[in-house]
């Protein structure tokens, strides 16, 4: 009876892709358990899983821990893929964005061809990057609708050269607000202290008029009347 199921052809061809993905996770040097292979499918029922598909694999080990027994997997539809898994995923990225300088999303097959699109009007893509180990024969590309990265640099640059340029005129204006206000309180001390050597001038003189006059009367040098 499993002689019987290995030889189905549909049995046969998901266990070669299963060594594919197996010897995919070996190259890249990957340690992670859940293991993904992307197929055109030859060997299973197009009507059933369609031209292109990915498929998910997660090894199902032995009681004891040591070796595989099997594997146990599922296949990703290349329309579920692109209706509704990339739809969820950029949506999750792109969470906020909304306006002209917001990039956009694209996912290209093998061809070049664009499977899915965050948004229209992208004419040119700045950054590819390849979706492996997941989708390792697609590519997602991003780029912007009515701008470049260049161009958002540029005025991302100017923005904080303006706001250099802002901080510093209020630090040079705060320094000579401070300056102003010491140099008014250097003045208001040399009033103070002017002042007060002024009165205490005028003032010295009667008080010493008075005191010669207090000092005579003591010594009785005034003869009375």
């Amino acid at each position: 009876m499993i002689d019987h199921f290995k030889q189905n052809p549909e049995v046969q061809a998901a266990i070669k892709t299963y060594e594919n993905a197996a010897l995919l996770r070996a190259a890249t040097g990957s340690k992670r358990k859940t293991l993904f292979e992307q197929s055109n499918c030859s060997g299973f029922p197009a009507e059933l899983i369609g031209p292109s598909s990915a498929f998910v694999f997660i090894p199902v080990s032995k009681a004891d821990g040591k070796g595989e027994i099997g594997f146990a997997g599922m296949t990703l539809r290349a329309d579920y893929i692109r209706e509704q898994l990339l739809p969820q995923a950029t949506g999750e990225l792109l969470r906020g964005a909304g306006d002209d300088s917001s990039p956009i999303i694209s996912v290209l097959d093998e061809n070049d061809r664009e499977v899915y699109s965050s948004g229209g009007g992208l004419t040119r893509h700045e950054v590819r990057l390849d979706l492996s180990p997941v989708l390792r024969k697609w590519k997602m590309a991003i780029g912007y609708p009515n701008t470049t990265i260049e161009a958002l640099a540029r005025s991302q640059f100017r923005q904080n050269l303006l706001l250099i340029g802002v901080a510093i005129a209020l630090l040079l204006a705060g320094l000579i607000l401070a300056l102003r206000a010491t140099i008014r309180e250097m003045k208001l001390v040399e009033a103070k202290t002017t002042f007060v050597s002024d009165v205490s001038h005028e003032l010295k003189t009667p008080l010493s008029l008075i005191r010669l006059f207090a000092e005579t009367l003591e010594l009785s040098r005034v003869r009375r009347r």
